[in-house]
């Protein structure tokens, strides 16, 4: 059967193929190396270089174990707000604390290396950020073949009685943590066939009139050589997987992280002071606890 190509279009339907992210490596860019006022920049010869030379000093846990180890990043933006309740008076007095804050998280992901299949882009990137032990991973599913950009919001919002003692100060401190994130990207998704073969549409592009259908059971054959960012997937022992290919997909992230947040109140009073109202307020809530269970 002869066909004119430039008359037809393939069309490979995407529900056949399963994509899954088997790795991923973000290198921040070298603006947000983190240097010692003062220090200078060490010449090291490429060959000698290590992990050692200039090990990593993230000490949040923002892309902890999937950045390499001889880069740093930037330190985190924090933004301190305090609020101070002040007491001049011989009686107790009651204040109302309230604050709400918006935070904005945006990041825009780009790729310059990759596959896409119908016009669309098949990988999500994992930007984990958070403290060390406690790490939070945001997935980002890019589906767009130019790019993608994504904006999240969350509300904070604290509200309080604060009562503050005769003579006494109280200070609400609140802090709010962003990081600025320019990094390269590498990431290998793996492209199987769960059905162990997939159809191939060729249509007619004058009225879309399907006119062949043919299966494909080996992607080396059909993506090998025409996708350039193809590797061939092997078994532990070296034997090739016909029907498993591996895309090396290479792009940039940058965006602005909102990571953590803290409320602290604090206050001048003395020791005793303090040790006797905490000594109250237990008892208090035992009192309620007994109540309760004396109702029943």
């Amino acid at each position: 059967m002869m066909l004119r190509r430039k008359n037809y279009i393939c069309e490979v339907p995407d529900n056949y193929f399963d994509f899954q992210d088997t790795d991923q490596t973000i290198t921040p860019s070298k603006k947000f190396i983190i240097k010692t006022p003062g220090e200078k920049t060490p010449i090291i010869n490429k060959t000698e270089k290590s992990a050692q030379d200039n090990p990593s000093s993230d000490s949040s846990g923002l892309l902890k174990g999937k950045v390499p180890p001889n880069r740093e990043l930037t330190n985190p933006e924090v933004v301190s707000l305090d609020t101070e309740f002040r007491n001049e008076t011989a009686e107790q007095q009651l204040y109302k604390f309230r604050f709400e804050k918006t935070r904005r998280t945006e990041i825009e992901v780009s790729f310059q290396k990759g596959i896409t299949l119908g016009g669309k882009a098949t990988f999500s990137i994992g930007v984990p950020f958070g403290e060390i032990g406690a790490e939070t991973e945001m997935q980002y599913q890019v589906t767009k073949s130019d790019g993608q950009k994504f904006e999240e919001s969350m509300v904070m919002e604290a509200t309080s009685d604060i009562a503050v003692g005769p003579n006494s100060c109280y200070t609400a401190n609140v802090q709010l943590e962003e990081r600025a994130l320019h990094a390269t990207f590498k990431i290998i998704s793996r492209m199987s066939m769960p059905q162990g073969r997939a159809p191939v549409y060729i249509k007619r592009k004058s009225d879309g009139e399907k006119v062949f259908v043919y299966y494909v059971n080996n992607l080396i054959d059909t993506f090998k050589d025409a996708v350039p960012c193809a590797q061939i997937v092997k078994e532990e022992d070296g034997t090739v997987v016909a029907d498993k290919l591996d895309f090396v997909i290479e792009g940039i992230v940058k965006g602005t992280l909102a990571c953590n947040h803290k409320i602290a109140l604090t206050s001048n009073e003395s020791e005793e002071v303090k040790n006797n109202a905490k000594v109250k307020y237990l008892e208090a809530i035992s009192q309620r606890v007994l109540d309760r269970h004396g109702d029943h």
